[in-house]
């Protein structure tokens, strides 16, 4: 091996992600490097890139490259690992939940690091429980994921208290957890056999009949419903704000007031 090893990261960062989990015993290290001093580089080099202009950063096989750097020709190996093809992992995707799911494959993980992990898990939710699920994964090394596992169990032992709001990486306070959408309620309702309370678009009223559209034409139509049954009551609000809230709706549905002279007639308006 080599007396001096070949410092790598002069030539490439290593991505927080890569770096959150523990190096390789000296054992383990000497190990791999005899295996690929005997069979090479088998699995590449993965690499991550932030965005445009932003530079490389190793995500996964610091290990290798530190068992590369060992061997006497470990420079040369390094080298031409970092410049051969590689994959180089998606900006939008998540590099801390990447780098746990191949870690948690690998042979040299063994059990008792992965409890070491949900050891800091552990630690970050009782030290500050509002932080979010997300910032504790980038904290830890963990996914959003298994951090949610962990807070569910400490919160079921009381361990760590149960809140109703979390910060999340930007420092901003939001709900621990999200309401339902109208329209997951929708499907909801429909599963259950329940009425919905959303009367269905007119289907020659929808052109994009995606789900998110047909939601939106209903919602309308049903206001408009609601407007026809309390005619009475609407009747008596000024004429004059009537008329800007009414130029006020058509202009929101994308549509000139100069339009509606030429627009089709409509039976169900009274």
């Amino acid at each position: 091996m080599n007396a001096s090893p070949f410092n790598w990261r002069t030539l490439i960062g290593v991505h927080p992600a890569c770096d959150s989990f523990r190096p390789m015993m000296p054992d383990e290290l000497d190990e791999l490097a005899a295996d690929i001093a005997a069979n090479d580089l088998i699995h590449p080099i993965v690499l991550f890139k932030a965005g445009e202009g932003k530079p490389n950063e190793v995500l996964d096989g610091r290990s290798r490259l530190d068992a590369m750097s060992t061997l006497p020709d470990g420079e040369k190996r390094i080298r031409k690992a970092l410049e051969r093809p590689i994959y180089k992992v998606a900006p939008e995707s998540d590099p801390w939940s990447y780098v746990e799911s191949v870690n948690d494959r690998r042979r040299h993980l063994k059990p008792e690091y992965r409890l070491e992990r949900r050891e800091r898990i552990a630690r970050e939710l009782k030290r500050d429980p509002r932080q979010s699920d997300r910032a504790i994964a980038k904290a830890t090394g963990a996914s959003p994921s298994t951090v949610g596992a962990e807070r569910k169990e400490q919160e079921q032992t009381g361990v760590v208290s149960k809140l109703d709001t979390r910060i999340g990486k930007d420092g901003v306070v939001q709900p621990a957890t999200k309401p339902p959408s109208k329209l997951a309620h929708l499907r909801e309702l429909r599963e259950r056999g329940t009425p919905s309370v959303v009367a269905p678009a007119p289907k020659a009223a929808v052109v994009d009949n995606t789900a998110a559209t047909v939601l939106l034409a209903s919602q309308i139509e049903d206001f408009r419903s609601t407007l026809r049954g309390r005619r009475a009551e609407v009747e008596r609000i000024d004429r004059s704000l009537r008329l800007r809230l009414a130029r006020g709706l058509v202009v929101a549905l994308g549509i000139s007031p100069s339009e509606l002279a030429d627009a089709p007639g409509d039976g169900g308006a009274k």
